[in-house]
């Protein structure tokens, strides 16, 4: 028997506002009940989590530019088959989110670890960004191809741990404020 779970990864360029997403975090893991949304009834696979990478900018009263950028959940674009749901495929699912966060997190070190130019800025974030994002993507399919979709237990816990250790390797990048620095 073959089962199948997909991951939609959508490019953010500009914050989108959607309904209640949830924002990654180590302390709150996902449920079915996050799966708002109707799976097709044609539809192969048996789950469906739609993560983003948003990013939104802002400039503080001294000049300062901080963009917040987070991995999200987007409850309302999720789905599950009630009758194939299983703690196996929620896990699968929640490291779809998890791998979201690792490449939130390599956006904002490369942020950080760069100075911007003024008058290139627009043009190279959204270079970096979309850098970024075919990245996460091709990982994220790589992730599911590799696993069969959680069917092969053993990759499965080869990419969790990969996973889990990228995510503390990365810790200083967890903060979802990142600060711009200027020429």
């Amino acid at each position: 028997m073959i089962l199948k779970v997909g991951v939609i990864f959508i490019l953010s360029w500009v914050n989108i506002p959607v309904d209640d997403p949830i924002v990654w975090s180590k302390e709150k893991k996902l449920s079915w009940n996050d799966f708002h949304a109707n799976a097709p009834k044609l539809d192969s696979h048996i789950a469906l989590s739609w993560v983003e990478i948003q990013y939104e900018s802002s400039v503080g009263k001294a000049g300062k530019m901080t963009m917040e950028i987070k991995a999200v959940f987007i409850k309302e674009q999720s789905w599950v088959k009630q009758d194939r749901k299983s703690e196996s495929i929620l896990k699968h699912e929640q490291y779809h989110f998890n791998l979201t966060e690792v490449w939130a997190r390599k956006l904002r070190k490369e942020i950080t670890s760069k100075k911007w130019n003024t008058k290139t800025f627009e043009k190279e974030f959204n270079s970096l960004f979309k850098k970024h994002m075919a990245q996460t993507l091709k990982e994220q399919l790589r992730y599911d191809n590799e696993t069969n979709h959680s069917q092969v237990s053993d990759k499965q816990t080869e990419w969790e741990q990969a996973i889990d250790k990228e995510l503390i390797s990365m810790k200083n990048y967890s903060g979802i404020n990142v600060p711009f620095l200027f020429e």
